[in-house]
């Protein structure tokens, strides 16, 4: 999913991107930081009205994502002040190998696919998913993180338009 992006997601910050997105958090630039960067931290930016940065915050914890902190923004560009945005930094960034994988490549190694719990059983997923599972330090298999304990989403692709 991180490949659907354009310009692509930096590597550091892919994972969290999609994670964000996942929760239908409207994201719209971001950054894995550090030098060479445009941000000293891995961030990443979206839009919203006031309660929205809180919602982002909830999914991100939810998903386990190591949030540093949370900001109300508004750049002055040209002197003049733009926004207000919502900015969302991290304490470290996500690991750089790929935190996606299809269903093709999921079933073919074994993992599971798993979604929430639905009072209905839910239809079989589409082609193109993606298995996510994020713990404190990396991502990690379905198998794992039921080992441990850790909740394990299926990510829809969305078809581009």
């Amino acid at each position: 999913m991180a490949d659907m992006f354009d310009p692509p997601l930096d590597p550091g910050i892919a994972a969290f991107v999609v994670a964000l997105r996942a929760e239908r958090v409207e994201t719209f630039e971001s950054c894995e930081g550090g030098e060479g960067h445009a941000y000293a931290e891995p961030t990443i930016r979206f839009h919203g009205d006031i309660a929205e940065g809180f919602r982002a915050l909830s999914a991100a914890t939810r998903c386990r994502l190591p949030v540093a902190d949370l900001r109300r923004v508004w750049p002055v560009i040209d002197g003049e002040p733009t926004g207000p945005h919502w900015e969302m930094t991290f304490s470290r960034r996500a690991p750089k190998r790929a935190g996606t994988v299809s269903e093709a490549e999921a079933r073919a190694r074994g993992v599971p696919l798993h979604r929430r719990p639905r009072a209905t059983p839910a239809p079989p997923p589409k082609q193109g998913s993606a298995v996510f599972a994020f713990d404190e330090q990396s991502l990690m298999t379905e198998a794992d993180a039921r080992a441990q304990g850790l909740k394990v989403w299926v990510i829809r692709k969305r078809p581009r338009a």
